[in-house]
């Protein structure tokens, strides 16, 4: 029998009973039950249709099996890699305020430069106005209110294009590319007004004057992101010098 089962792989069609009158499987001279198998070369129709029929069901449920494992492996990746951009994401990410930290602010500062040189980009360095006063009187939970206000004030105030990054405790930067330094300083204008003209009512009813000091460069030839960024730094510290709540730009650095 093991040898018959090699010789034919289909159970239904491995053999037929050798001809007798009676009813049942003849004797063998033995006293066993005689077999005549049949070669596939000689196989009736049915049999090579039946055959076929279990091979190609075999190979269905593979290609089920597979395209069902394939499946679960693109489940896998696709999860794997929301996870990664996830990681990615926060990592760039400052918590407090949702605005790219300093780590992102390097990246695209070198996105920025590998741009070609005569494409205008302007940069934007701000400063909260008195804000240690604001944390030593009214405690770092508002202090954090009013960094988490300004954040989004800023964003109210740029371009999709444009990037506000938290470098700093209370300290911002905004990258404004295919901006001149005139345009960048409506820019900084309009965050300083908007700023200025509210009044922030914290939960114990304190009104607090809020104001900020910026300060404006624009990329010049042979520039390269820290001396970019050490005018517009220069210009902030000048303006808080000179009285705070103001713009000035690098044009007017003494």
């Amino acid at each position: 029998m093991h040898k018959l089962a090699n010789w034919l792989p289909f159970h239904a069609k491995h053999a037929e009973s050798a001809p007798s009158p009676g009813v049942g499987f003849p004797p063998a001279a033995d006293g066993g039950i005689a077999w005549q198998a049949i070669p596939p070369s000689v196989w009736s129709e049915g049999m090579t249709q039946t055959a076929r029929h279990s091979r190609f069901s075999r190979l269905e449920q593979q290609v089920q099996h597979l395209r069902a494992s394939l499946s679960a492996e693109r489940a896998r990746s696709a999860k794997l890699l929301a996870a990664l951009e996830l990681q990615r994401r926060e990592a760039l990410t400052d918590p407090l305020t949702g605005l790219c930290n300093r780590r992102a602010m390097d990246q695209r500062f070198g996105e920025l430069w590998s741009e070609p040189e005569e494409a205008p980009l302007a940069i934007l360095v701000l400063d909260i106005d008195f804000f240690k006063r604001i944390n030593d009187t009214y405690g770092h939970a508002d202090g954090d209110w009013v960094i988490r206000w300004v954040a989004a004030t800023l964003c109210r105030c740029i371009r999709a294009g444009d990037s506000a990054f938290r470098y700093g405790g209370e300290e911002f930067l905004v990258l404004l590319p295919d901006t001149t330094l005139e345009g960048a300083i409506r820019v900084a204008e309009s965050i300083r007004g908007r700023i200025e003209d509210l009044h922030l009512a914290f939960p114990r009813h304190w009104q607090v004057p809020l104001t900020v000091s910026l300060g404006v460069a624009a990329r010049r030839r042979q520039d390269d992101p820290l001396s970019l960024f050490e005018r517009a730094d220069r210009a902030l510290y000048q303006a808080k010098r000179h009285g705070r709540n103001r713009v000035v730009h690098e044009n007017c650095l003494v």
